[in-house]
């Protein structure tokens, strides 16, 4: 069986499920056993690394009694997962999926970046933030300084004892 790697989006869906699973009171063993599953399958679900199709994880919710509007975000997580590289910037300021990837950068050990057009976000400085920011279509003027603070707080990450890889 090939080695299945959890993304970003994956890790914050296998957060939302391992959640639902403490909520219902029940063990992933009990869950796994309920769904007629390998316990293994349950498992890579709640590290986010897959090997579930959608109807699975909408049947594992349902087991787990998880109210609609919560199922509902779980399922656009697992579908975003199953796209590579994609993050969507909102028009209402700094999305959910940026506090979910600092998230995730503060637990990982190497950590690797490329970028085309732009510095990249962790080697950025204040000005050319708000430079780079003014010049977008989609950054709100009002919602700039937010943008620079959270940019700026993702760069606690680089400290020794990390490996970093940046490519520009």
């Amino acid at each position: 069986m090939p080695k299945r790697n959890s993304s970003v989006v994956g890790r914050e869906f296998g957060n939302g499920v391992r959640d639902a699973i403490e909520q219902s009171g029940l063990t992933q063993r009990k869950l796994a056993e309920l769904l007629d599953w390998q316990e293994a399958k349950v498992s890579d679900m709640v590290q986010g690394k897959g090997g579930v199709s959608e109807a699975d994880v909408v049947r594992l919710l349902s087991y787990c009694r998880v109210p609609a509007a919560e199922v509902e975000r779980l399922v656009a997580l697992y579908r975003e997962s199953r796209e590579k590289g994609w993050l969507l910037f909102p028009e209402d300021g700094v999305p959910d999926q940026v506090h979910s990837l600092i998230s995730q950068e503060r637990l990982a050990s190497k950590i690797t970046v490329w970028s085309m057009n732009l510095v990249p976000g962790h080697l950025q400085i204040a000005g050319y933030i708000r430079a780079a920011s003014e010049k977008s279509a989609r950054i709100k003027p009002a919602d700039i300084d937010e943008l620079i603070r959270t940019k700026l707080e993702r760069q606690a990450i680089l400290r020794p004892g990390r490996e970093f890889v940046f490519y520009v």
